[in-house]
This record gives structure tokens, sequence and C-alpha cells, in this order.
């Protein structure tokens, strides 16, 4: 248990659930086995089929954020930094997407990690980000990395209009396929659109 790397076990935590839970009682409640649970729990939150997290932070005026904003749409959840040069960029490359599918339904839920709340008002301002744009104003020690079990950026997840996490680390090269599933009314096998 303790040679699963951390590469292997956030690829299929449920495999891994299920491994763990045939092992005996003995084996569970060693300090291997618990230390091993401990990482189990950890990466089953924010995979697909679960629901989405609690959220905390603050749009560009100020206002808590209210799930209910996107309720009901498919919506890109977009973890990013304006200080982070490949996540600005994919924000500002996301704007043609959302333009063409928004009035469809389709949403997006930037959450920064910036600490600095004029840098990040400016970098939205400036680049002229429409859609829902949020922080906590607490960089890497955000509840909302643990919550969604990340540590990085840019990192997207997909959430269905119920608030159900559709797919996990997605890529914004695949963002118009699953874009096109989900609007044409297709289940696609392995996205659990």
């Amino acid at each position: 248990l303790d040679r699963i790397d951390d590469d292997e076990l956030p690829r299929d935590p449920a495999y891994y659930r299920a491994l763990f839970n045939k092992l005996d009682k003995e084996v569970k409640d060693s300090f291997y086995g618990k230390k091993f649970n401990l990482r189990v729990q950890e990466n089953l939150k924010a995979i697909a089929g679960t629901q989405l997290p609690s959220i905390s932070g603050q749009n560009v005026d100020g206002r808590p954020f209210d799930p209910l904003q996107i309720r009901g749409k498919f919506t890109l959840v977009a973890f990013w930094r304006s200080l982070n040069k490949e996540s600005a960029q994919e924000m500002i490359s996301l704007k043609d997407l959302y333009k063409k599918h928004h009035a469809s339904g389709f949403e997006i839920l930037a959450i920064s990690f910036d600490k600095n709340p004029e840098r990040w008002k400016t970098f939205i301002q400036t680049n002229d980000l429409p859609w829902i744009n949020i922080c906590d104003f607490e960089g890497a020690s955000s509840p909302n990395l643990e919550k969604f079990n990340n540590d990085r950026v840019p990192f997207y997840f997909l959430v269905g209009p119920d608030l159900k996490i559709r797919a996990r680390d997605v890529r914004i090269s695949e963002l118009p396929i699953y874009l096109k599933e989900y609007f044409s009314g297709r289940t696609g096998p392995a996205t659990g659109i």
C-alpha cells in the first residue's frame, strides 16, 4: 500500500477504495492501512459523479459566490492565477468558446488563487473576462484547493446542471468535444456526460 505513488492513486481512487475494502481488518487497521485509507479518501474528493464541493470566494464586486449562479448550466470550473502565465493565457483563450456557447447554457466559474485583489481585478477587466470570476485571496492556502483535491493551476472540472462533477482534469483542447457531446445530448462513455 505504501508503494502506490501519488501519480497512480488519483487516476482511479474508486478502484483503490474497492481494493482496500477487500483487505483483512488487521491490514486496514495497521499504520500503513490507515495511512493508505486517508490517501484514498482524499483522492475521492471532487471526482466524476460527486456533488460540487462548497466554494468560498467573492466576485469582483465583493459579493460572495452563490452556487445558484451555475445551477442549470453546463459549467467549466477553472482554477487559475493571474501571475501564472499558462493559466492566464488559457483564461483569455476561453473567451471564444464562452461567446459561442454561453447563450446555450455554458458557463465558466473561474476560481483564482491570487492574493492581491487589485492585480486580480485589473487582469479580469483588462482582458474582459465575462464569466463568473471569484477569489478568496488566500493563494495556495485557499480551502478551495483542498475541497477539490487540487494543487495546481491551470486545472479544470466540468460540472453539470445538477451541480455534479462530470469530468476532472479536463484539458482545454478537449473542451470543444465535451461541449459538442453535451449540447448534442449524447452520452460519452468515458466522460460520464
